[in-house]
């Protein structure tokens, strides 16, 4: 098994077939403003612009029998104007919801969740290989 290792612990990672799965505790993302809104065409037009502070995550059902949702997040307080497939955001949400969801977030990223439980979720998609890097603030 692949690790993953950032500030707030280790992912584990592995892979499915074609997909790539990390799994993390809810408790590790940052705080988020949850908007559910009524129809997911409201969340595609949204504009960036109407956040100047803090850390949303829009979404909303595109068809709750089979949990998929669309949404959007926009974090001016960390510099993201829009991110296009926030894995935080999105175990974030399968926590709040307790169930495993298909996202389609930003422009159309395609993000699978599960919920494990214990505060325990897997997010996983479609990614490419690049080289390991260090990331510093």
């Amino acid at each position: 098994m692949d690790r993953l290792i950032v500030s707030a612990g280790v992912l584990e990672v592995s892979r499915d077939g074609d997909l790539t799965w990390v799994r993390a505790r809810a408790e590790w993302t940052p705080a988020f403003d949850f908007h559910n809104l009524a129809d997911p065409q409201i969340v595609v037009d949204v504009d960036p612009a109407a956040y100047t502070e803090g850390q949303h995550y829009l979404w909303a059902w595109s068809d709750e029998a089979r949990s998929a949702v669309r949404s959007r997040m926009f974090a001016p307080a960390m510099g993201i104007i829009e991110d296009e497939a926030t894995g935080a955001a999105a175990i974030a949400l399968t926590a709040r919801l307790g169930r495993g969801l298909e996202i389609t977030q930003g422009r159309g990223s395609r993000i699978t969740t599960g919920w494990e439980g214990e505060g325990w979720g897997r997010l996983g998609g479609r990614v490419v290989s690049e080289p390991p890097r260090t990331l510093r603030r």
